[in-house]
C-alpha cells in the first residue's frame, strides 16, 4: 500500500497512521518529504508512523525513481482533506494500481470512470476498501484494468502530443 504526498496538514499523513493500526498484517509506504512550514507538525506524525512497525517512511523519492514504488504496489491510497486532481493519482493509474481516497474524488472519476474507490472520509469504509483490495483479486484486476484503460484513454503521452500538434496547425 503506498501513500505519496508533503508532511501537510491538508494531506492528513496521521489517517494512514490510523489505517495501519487497522490492517496490522498490510505493509505501507509512505513517501513523505518534510515540509519547512510545518516543522513540528513533522515531527509528530514522523513519532506517529515510527511506532507503527508496519509503516516505511522514506523521506523524498527523485521523480525518475518514483514509478518503480508505484509498480510495487498493490493500492495506491491518499487522505488528503481536499485535492485538484493530483499527479501522484495519475502515477498510479500509470502502473494499473488501484486507489482507495479516503475523502476526494478527483473529477468524480472513481463515481464515473471506476478507477478507484472513495470513502466519504470513513476510516472504517476506508480500511474496509483496502482490505477488500487486497483479499479480493477479481476485484482488484476491475479496478487496475479500468485505471490502465482510463489512463491510456485520456492521458496518454502520444495522444496528447498530437492533439497539440493539431490544435498547433489550427486542425482543431
Amino acid at each position: 500500500i503506498l501513500w505519496v504526498g508533503t508532511c501537510y496538514p491538508l494531506k492528513r499523513p496521521e489517517a494512514v497512521v490510523s489505517l495501519a493500526k487497522k490492517l496490522p498484517h498490510a505493509r505501507l509506504t509512505m513517501i513523505m518529504p518534510r515540509s519547512s512550514r510545518y516543522k513540528d507538525y513533522g515531527e509528530k506524525v514522523k513519532k506517529m508512523i515510527a511506532e507503527q512497525k508496519n509503516i516505511r517512511l522514506i523521506d523524498n523519492v527523485p521523480l525518475d525513481e518514483i514509478d518503480a514504488y508505484y509498480a510495487a504496489s498493490q493500492i495506491f491510497i491518499n487522505t488528503s482533506e481536499y485535492e485538484g486532481f493530483p499527479f501522484s493519482l495519475l502515477q498510479a493509474l500509470a502502473q494499473a494500481v488501484p486507489a482507495v481516497f479516503l475523502k476526494v474524488d478527483p473529477d468524480s472519476i472513481f463515481n464515473t470512470q471506476r478507477v478507484g474507490i472513495v470513502c466519504a472520509d470513513d476510516q472504517e469504509q476506508f480500511a474496509s476498501n483496502v482490505l477488500r483490495l487486497l483479499t479480493d483479486k477479481g476485484l482488484w484486476r476491475s479496478y487496475s484494468a479500468r485505471g490502465r484503460q482510463y489512463f491510456a484513454q485520456y492521458h496518454n503521452v502520444a495522444k496528447a502530443r498530437d492533439r497539440w500538434v493539431s490544435l498547433l496547425r489550427g486542425e482543431i
